[in-house]
């Protein structure tokens, strides 16, 4: 394989679309289309649990929403109501011991969160607005620079425009 005679001045995209529309076609193998179709009917064989949840017979997708809804549910009451539970004396505490990093972690997050209320009371309302103005321009200067960088670089020419050299 010998190299092109190709210069850098010359407009790359051009040379390069000649040479890619000088390629001869490949055709397909003669096995592609029988097993894109196997496949497709392999998929439409599987049974329905197989199948995705939205394809899932109705009273299906009804009973497994129920289950889940009543799985989380109870979940969540037994892990709210750990130390109501019988025989919470002994043995719940090794889920306390399980949960005392978690509920400390709770705490920290409520006491962050009173901080930033106590804040924001100490702020008036203009400096608010100023702030929300300051990030939404932020933002519109954001969009605005990425518009143009995708329009001068990142966007792909059309065909018969050509690129001007400077």
């Amino acid at each position: 394989m010998t190299p092109s005679r190709h210069t850098p001045e010359e407009d790359w995209e051009a040379w390069l679309d000649h040479r890619l529309k000088a390629l001869p076609d490949r055709p397909a193998p003669a096995s592609l289309a029988p097993r894109v179709l196997a496949a497709v009917a392999a998929r439409a064989r599987r049974p329905w649990y197989r199948q995705p949840w939205f394809a899932w017979p109705r009273l299906a997708q009804v009973l497994s929403l129920v289950l889940l809804s009543a799985t989380l549910g109870s979940l969540t009451y037994a892990l709210l109501h750990l130390g109501e539970l019988a025989g919470g004396g002994t043995g719940a505490a090794p889920w306390r011991v399980w949960w005392a990093p978690i509920e400390a972690l709770g705490t920290a997050l409520a006491l962050v969160f009173e901080a930033v209320e106590l804040a924001a009371r100490q702020v008036e309302g203009r400096v608010w607005v100023a702030l929300g103005t300051l990030a939404a321009l932020m933002y519109l200067t954001c969009v605005g620079v990425g518009t143009v960088l995708y329009r001068l670089v990142a966007r792909p020419r059309r065909e018969g425009r050509s690129h001007e050299k400077i």
